[in-house]
């Protein structure tokens, strides 16, 4: 569905499409980096960026759609909210598939993926500031773009 949205003609769905794929897409790019590179081939700064370049990409991705028409508004809020679930729900599923304690008891299994899901969901989980630079990017590109508009007609 991602690489439909991605392929579309109109903006609002391929800005859906960069906000369902940013997270994942950055987490692979981080994992083949990481694998290329090997154990500590990676500089500490790069691995501290990772988690923000998919607000970046969602940033840039709505300040490209815009606000008009009206519907795209709905495509920003889609796309926020897929950048505060999609890694709760990254971290929740690699919790509970990488602890071998629990494995076989699926209703443990299951308890603990919710407890892990609503903790990075909560505001301790730690994606407000991601949040916050995504709409940062898109704010500021979108004026941008709109002064650029302006000057050229």
């Amino acid at each position: 569905m991602a690489m439909l949205l991605l392929a579309a003609g109109s903006r609002g769905p391929v800005a859906l499409g960069v906000g369902i794929t940013a997270v994942p897409f950055v987490s692979w790019i981080a994992a083949g980096v990481a694998h290329v590179a090997g154990i500590g081939g990676v500089p500490p700064l790069v691995t501290t960026l990772w988690q923000w370049f998919p607000a970046v990409l969602v940033g840039a991705a709505l300040a490209w759609c815009g606000l008009r028409p009206g519907v795209r508004a709905l495509v920003w809020l889609v796309n926020l909210a897929l950048l505060w679930v999609l890694p709760a729900i990254f971290t929740a599923v690699s919790s509970v598939l990488g602890t071998r304690v629990l494995l076989g008891n699926l209703q443990e299994m299951m308890a603990m993926g919710k407890q892990v899901f609503t903790g990075a969901l909560s505001p301790a989980g730690g994606a407000a500031p991601t949040i916050f630079l995504a709409v940062a990017v898109a704010l500021v590109g979108t004026v941008i773009r709109t002064r650029a508009s302006r000057s050229t007609t």
